[in-house]
């Protein structure tokens, strides 16, 4: 069930971009982006002759930052194109790794972490739970 159009789970922090006019560059991509987080990566996706196939993936430090992009962006226009932003789908074998559960266990939700992961090291910043 997603909050807003095109944030499924599971979070990534990354962001896929459709629609882009063919002269959008890595670089237009990246400034645009910015406005929603720290970009780590920006990239236009390329056919055999290194021409724009319209579509990208922004990459951002916190996932946060992805999903705030997705509400910031989507169906917005670039060069009069209305952009399609949404949650990045993460490789096969990152979900294949998230299967192996104890035996007993059928399932299991989302974490908080990159991805969907469980978060690790909590005990860093709790309190004393008074």
């Amino acid at each position: 069930l997603s909050i807003f159009w095109g944030i499924e789970g599971p979070i990534s922090n990354t962001v896929f971009v459709a629609n882009l006019d063919y002269k959008v560059t890595w670089g237009k991509l990246k400034e645009v982006f910015k406005l929603a987080g720290n970009v780590t990566r920006a990239e236009i996706k390329e056919d055999r002759e290194g021409k724009s196939r319209g579509m990208g993936t922004v990459s951002f430090e916190q996932p946060l930052e992805a999903v705030q992009a997705v509400s910031m962006f989507n169906q917005q226009s670039l060069f009069d194109r209305r952009m399609i932003v949404r949650m990045d789908k993460l490789p096969e074998e990152s979900a294949a790794a998230t299967n192996k559960l104890p035996s007993g266990l059928k399932g299991i939700g989302l974490g908080l972490g990159l991805g969907g992961s469980p978060l690790t090291n909590m005990g860093i910043n709790a309190g004393s739970g008074r």
